[in-house]
């Protein structure tokens, strides 16, 4: 997990990995794994699963890597312009689902 190269194949495979029993690895794939990711790149359905995840997670140290990567990764793409964040969703879904 530590030393896989992201690429079409194996993201799946990393995105797998917030649902991971191990704590440790849930974390590291939000504070390390992704942080190099464009998440424009990813599909909505995705984004929602890593956000419901991580923000939903029982570990608060998973919970505050994910923010960290929402804020230290998203934003940042974005010029920390929030309200771009929108029109890369769908119209119809919300941010994070029952959130």
């Amino acid at each position: 997990m530590f030393n896989i190269e992201i690429s079409e194949e194996t993201l799946p495979f990393i995105i797998e990995r917030v649902r991971d029993a191990d704590s440790g690895i849930r974390k590291h794939v939000f504070k390390k794994t992704l942080e190099d990711l464009d998440f424009a790149a990813l599909s909505i359905e995705t984004r929602e699963s890593l956000l419901k995840c991580g923000l939903r997670d029982r570990d608060p140290s998973v919970k505050k890597a994910c923010v960290q990567m929402v804020c230290d990764n998203w934003l940042k793409r974005l010029d920390l312009n929030v309200l771009a964040v929108r029109p890369l969703r769908s119209v119809n879904a919300p941010f994070v689902k029952g959130g």
